[in-house]
């Protein structure tokens, strides 16, 4: 938060120091070429492949390799944590998810493993062979992403609401949260405030075959714009989405999480969204929350694996 608001180095040491110290330890980190070791990523070889490739100098890579930490973290996390919660607090959602996994999963005898299996899981396929789980995941995200998209407005502009007309001045800044309209009971119902893993299905995969269920779900997909929208739209919205349905995947079919009773998994508070935060994170008690995650029966001797087809 000090850096988004330029808060000057002398009100602020202690920040100011350690992204020094984390830019001066990236710069040693990719001077000695450790970013074409065999145990890094191949994500971060592909970026530093890029780096040479247009002679990018050290001190501009140290700003972008920084920059992707926060970006891959602060908001991936906690929506990670959020569906994991969400899923594991209802024993029939973690059984029908599971169920499409199992479907879209494919299994080989490791060779050089000592026998163990290969479980491999094809990123790209998520969309069409686990639409509950998908369909979960965006519904974490309407409920816990609160980012305020920002919006200078062009030229003299004006919007309808269905009631009122409004005039948005030229050079006019223009701040839309999408917590409000993502939260809206006129527009998601007399259950908005409530988590529904199944809500994001399509109208025909919930047997909502009406024109006028048609029409409340086109109404639902304009209020919906976690990633903003427009040109403007995130461009890391796809890899969020691989990153964190990859990984709970992996933590629905490979392992149990249980509350710390052994019972399933209480939900905490969701708490409201700082300045400069796009999700929230748990509060009140959920600060305090814990859990057991153990290896699921018949599961412990996989090794997981990425796939694109």
């Amino acid at each position: 938060m000090n850096f988004l608001l330029h808060i000057p180095a002398f009100l602020a040491p202690k920040v100011y120091r350690g992204r020094a110290d984390l830019q001066a330890a990236l710069i040693n980190y990719y001077t000695a070429k450790h970013g074409q070791e065999p145990d890094v990523s191949q994500m971060a070889k592909s970026r530093v492949n890029l780096y040479r490739k247009y002679s990018i100098p050290a001190e501009d890579i140290r700003r972008f390799e920084l920059a992707l930490l926060q970006v891959s973290t602060a908001n991936a996390i906690p929506t990670l944590f959020w569906n994991l919660v969400f899923i594991a607090s209802d024993p029939a959602i973690i059984s029908a998810t599971r169920e499409e996994l199992i479907g879209m999963i494919k299994t080989s005898p490791s060779s050089n493993n000592n026998g163990r299996r290969e479980i491999s899981i094809d990123i790209t396929k998520f969309e069409f062979h686990a639409p509950l789980l998908v369909s979960s995941y965006r519904e974490t995200i309407r409920l816990a992403n609160s980012q305020v998209g920002t919006r200078c407005v062009m030229s003299d502009t004006i919007i309808l609401d269905g009631k009122k007309e409004y005039l948005l001045r030229a050079g006019a800044d223009l701040q839309i949260p999408a917590g409000v309209a993502q939260t809206s009971p006129t527009i998601w119902g007399p259950n908005a405030a409530f988590f529904n893993a199944r809500r994001f299905l399509k109208p025909e995969e919930k047997g909502l075959l009406s024109e006028k269920s048609k029409e409340e779900d086109k109404e639902q997909k304009k209020a919906y714009f976690p990633f903003g929208g427009g040109k403007h739209v995130c461009p890391g919205r796809n890899f969020a989405f691989a990153e964190i349905l990859g990984a709970l995947a992996v933590l629905l079919l490979g392992f149990e999480v249980k509350g710390t009773d052994g019972g399933p998994i209480g939900v905490p508070e969701l708490g409201s969204v700082k300045l400069g935060e796009g999700v929230a994170k748990p509060r009140g008690k959920g600060l305090e929350m814990g859990a057991k995650i153990t290896r699921r029966e018949g599961w412990e001797d996989v090794i997981w694996k990425f796939t694109v087809s």
